[in-house]
């Protein structure tokens, strides 16, 4: 085989690659259509309580609470407040 029939056939591989890569469905994204997936924790903005600071032996104070964006259940693990919309 000389070079130009090599480069040909790397050339129609190639494109046949791309055109199968394009062609094939690709699966469905997690929650495209804003539906949950079975089996997936649902994400929630969750406020967190604050946190107890100590700054010396007698001087103790709480942190303001948190906005954070974690799964449901975690929020009610730590002790936070959510809402479902």
């Amino acid at each position: 085989m000389n070079l130009a029939n090599v480069r040909t056939v790397t050339s129609a591989i190639c494109s046949m690659s791309l055109a199968l890569a394009f062609l094939l469905p690709r699966p469905a994204e997690a929650g495209h259509q804003g539906q949950p997936v079975a089996g997936e924790r649902p994400m929630v903005d969750c406020l967190l309580p604050g946190q107890i600071r100590r700054l010396s032996r007698d001087v103790h104070y709480v942190t303001p609470p948190r906005l954070v964006r974690i799964a449901a259940g975690d929020c009610r693990l730590r002790g936070g407040q959510y809402r479902v919309y």
